[in-house]
């Protein structure tokens, strides 16, 4: 499995299967994965301090390559926002 930066997105359709909108915390900083429930910003500081390694991601947290490729493609698509998020959690610390 690559590392993040060599992740090209897919089509929305690709992780719409795997992805889905908290109930709870509604928008798009809040997406998880459906199987799961891990919220894309908590897996992408995962997948950081995991020096981007996906697999290691996959078997840390148990997580299919369907649904790595989905939190990949769906972080890099809202990026901006998703870290945006990610630097709002670390501040309240």
């Amino acid at each position: 499995m690559a590392t993040v930066r060599q992740r090209r997105p897919k089509s929305e359709e690709g992780f719409s299967r795997s992805i889905e909108e908290n109930p709870f915390k509604p928008g798009l900083v809040n997406a998880r994965l459906v199987e799961s429930g891990m919220a894309i910003w908590a897996f992408a500081g995962a997948l950081e301090a995991g020096d981007n390694d996906a697999a290691r991601i996959a078997r840390d947290y148990e997580l299919s390559p369907e649904q790595v490729e989905a939190a990949i493609a769906y972080y890099q698509r809202y990026k901006e926002f998703i870290d945006d998020r990610r630097t709002a959690n670390c501040s309240t610390m």
